[in-house]
């Protein structure tokens, strides 16, 4: 019996490994593609991408609080709906696949940036330290849509789609959604990221979502 048990645990854990490496594999090609785009451009060849709500929007040095849990809040529930959530694992990696393909091909297509940065970041505290490694590490450039607004509102979407228990329980989704929104916020507030960005990553989600998960409508029989 525990010969049996050890050989089926096995056997789901090659599944789900199987299932999650085309993900992994995605990933790291998109980081290399990433990379290349962004070695290979000359500041003249970019496209300013600016309006006028840009400047009404303050600068706040406390956003790179959710900024940097984006990280965090991505891996963890990729991961999760993988090994959790069957039913719409894949739609939702479908939909991750749609948006960053997308906005690889934008990027090479009409490469953009934004020049919203303050000048100078002040202060020594822990806050304006990670805005600054932040800004040495992560160019201004190749920005639209905001692939950082994009892939937090499809693990949302896939939050309130989920039938495990953890994406049942109304605390989390709360949570979840709360620290969501602080994540798109934190785009504009840090300028990492103008509005422009933002409304492109969610009517890129939109149509993503309209693209790849089934209406309840389109379940039900026909007679």
């Amino acid at each position: 019996m525990e010969e049996k048990f050890q050989s089926r645990t096995k056997e789901m854990l090659i599944e789900k490994l199987q299932s999650i490496t085309p993900m992994a594999l995605f990933f790291i090609a998109y980081l290399i593609l990433f990379h290349i785009l962004e070695s290979y451009r000359v500041p003249s060849e970019y496209h300013v991408l600016h309006t006028p709500l840009d400047d009404q929007i303050p600068f706040c040095k406390f956003f790179i609080v959710p900024y940097v849990l984006w990280f965090f809040y991505v891996a963890f529930h990729v991961i999760y709906i993988c090994y959790k959530e069957e039913a719409i694992y894949t739609p939702f990696s479908r939909m991750l696949f749609f948006g960053m393909s997308l906005f690889l091909l934008i990027s090479a297509i009409f490469p953009n940036m934004q020049d919203l940065r303050p000048s100078v970041v002040g202060g020594q505290d822990i806050f304006s330290n990670l805005i600054r490694h932040l800004y040495e590490t992560d160019t201004p450039t190749n920005i639209f849509p905001s692939i950082h607004v994009y892939n937090t509102l499809v693990i949302m979407i896939a939050i309130h789609k989920g039938s495990s228990p953890l994406f049942q329980n109304k605390i989390y989704k709360i949570m979840a959604d709360g620290l969501g929104l602080a994540i798109v916020l934190s785009t504009m507030f840090l300028k990492q990221h103008c509005v422009l960005d933002v409304i492109g990553a969610v009517l890129l989600t939109g149509i993503a979502y309209s693209l790849f998960f089934p209406s309840s409508d389109s379940k039900k029989k026909t007679f």
